[in-house]
């Protein structure tokens, strides 16, 4: 009999094959989370059912092996594709929620001093499961962060880089936290006074973030823990966003890419 799990652990996998009860009667039980409660296993379900299965009626507990996640193997080279420009998207005096924003040329400023400046961005832009946001971003003064707000399993949430003065970079909120003590999340800076790319892949069953070309973190999804702050949102909820605080950068590039025939 094999036993792959920590019994004193909760344990989750969200990929596509479940990780699987095996009872001794035959039936198999499909799980999402499973924890050790003495003579029983409690045990949630894909469909979110709570169930109670005595150890003795249990042949055999299966797990799917993790993969590892990395942006090589979510990326959408090789498909058809479509690029859309999110800075031709700005209204900046309809959308800004705070801060001081203004092109020049073909970049766009923001600025904010005690506050969160956000724009709101492609109100109109119907946004699919999966995407990709692309950002060239210049550190132009102070030492706070720089944020992209997205949109996934039905929600918003942010995208966090230099979070708390530079110190990490991460997702924010999960399971009300922010990227230090999120677990979703890469100590040290990114942005500085020369231009960085980062590129956030958005997937049903992950998201990845990659600093030129190299992935920095990824989070296999559960969306029920994933919320945007109320500092870190704007009144249109169904919308990508962008903000910063105590800092101001100047954005050369902000791009949306979606598979053709995207849903």
């Amino acid at each position: 009999m094999r036993y792959f799990l920590v019994l004193a652990s909760v344990l989750a996998c969200h990929s596509a094959l479940a990780d699987e009860l095996v009872l001794k009667d035959g039936r198999r039980i499909e799980w999402l989370t499973l924890k050790n409660n003495g003579p029983a296993y409690e045990v949630e379900t894909l469909k979110g059912e709570k169930l109670i299965i005595k150890k003795d009626e249990v042949l055999d507990i299966t797990r799917v092996p993790d993969v590892p996640l990395t942006g090589a193997s979510f990326s959408f080279e090789g498909k058809k594709t479509e690029k859309i420009n999110l800075l031709h998207k700005c209204d900046l005096k309809r959308d800004q929620a705070g801060g001081t924003w203004a092109f020049e040329g073909s970049r766009l400023n923001v600025s904010a001093s005690n506050e969160y400046a956000r724009l709101q961005i492609g109100g109109l832009i119907q946004i699919p499961a999966e995407y990709d946001i692309t950002m060239t971003a210049t550190r132009l003064e102070g030492n706070d962060e720089i944020f992209l707000g997205l949109f996934g399993g039905g929600k918003q949430w942010t995208a966090n880089f230099d979070w708390n003065r530079g110190q990490i970079s991460g997702l924010a909120y999960v399971n009300g936290n922010g990227p230090e003590f999120s677990g979703v999340g890469t100590p040290g800076k990114v942005f500085g006074s020369t231009p960085r790319t980062v590129v956030v892949m958005v997937r049903k069953e992950a998201v990845i973030v990659r600093v030129d070309g190299k992935d920095l973190f990824a989070w296999k999804a559960d969306w029920s823990r994933i919320a945007a702050d109320a500092s870190h949102s704007v009144p249109n909820k169904n919308c990508l966003f962008l903000g910063t605080c105590s800092s101001r950068f100047t954005v050369s590039q902000l791009v949306l890419t979606i598979p053709k025939g995207a849903d």
